[in-house]
């Protein structure tokens, strides 16, 4: 695939190595994918940072666009390793096709606790009747919706962009439509690399010391 080329075996290593000496409690496994890796290297990773990592978290998108990817052998050899958490990302109702369910069903199935994050898109999902379903078919299917990402000011992306005030309407909504636990949490990723924020928090922080979100 086009992109920069994968890690040495020595690289790897250093990076496995500095993360089991962090005294870290969780790992994300992200992306690119870490499902586009064979079952074999990615248990590879997995085993070695278990020796001090107590939770891993498998950030990925193949259980929707690739479903066949999610076969009995990888469900097995992670499910073998728990606790392993798996986040999917899914925007739309409609991508939950019965091959998806199929796929999801059986990691839950196992015993691997799924969840899923959506990006609010204009135009795609920028209505609380769309995420109010696409929550509701989640939670049918034993996934808890987790995160609803503000959009970022990523280049190119400025026709798929939603106000914070249009997001907090649609929450707003959502509240009265949805159970807790069908309910996702609208966060923002702000660029000073403070980590995940609320983004009713956000905006009424930035009313009393405004910093700009770009």
């Amino acid at each position: 695939m086009p992109g920069a080329p994968d890690p040495s075996d020595s690289e790897l290593s250093d990076a496995i190595q500095y993360l089991c000496q962090a005294g870290l409690e969780e790992v994300i496994l992200s992306g690119g994918d870490p499902l586009a890796l064979r079952d074999e290297k990615l248990v590879e990773i997995i085993d070695a940072l278990r020796t001090s990592v107590p939770i891993i978290r498998v950030h990925t998108r193949a259980p929707i666009t690739a479903p066949a990817r999610v076969t009995e052998q990888l469900v097995s050899v992670l499910a073998a390793r728990a606790p392993i958490w798996v986040v999917v990302h899914a925007n739309h109702p409609d991508e939950l096709s019965p091959s998806v369910q199929i796929a999801l069903s059986r990691m839950v199935n196992a015993g691997i606790p799924v969840l899923n994050q959506s990006v609010l898109l204009k135009g795609v999902n920028d209505d609380p009747e769309i995420l109010a379903r696409l929550s509701r078919d989640l939670v049918r299917l034993r996934v808890r919706p987790y995160y609803l990402h503000h959009p970022d000011h990523a280049p190119g992306s400025a026709s798929f962009r939603v106000s914070m005030e249009r997001g907090l309407q649609i929450m707003e909504t959502l509240r009265t439509k949805l159970s807790g636990v069908a309910l996702p949490t609208y966060v923002i990723d702000p660029p000073d690399g403070s980590g995940k924020r609320r983004v009713v928090d956000w905006v009424t922080r930035n009313r009393a010391h405004p910093v700009p979100y770009k």
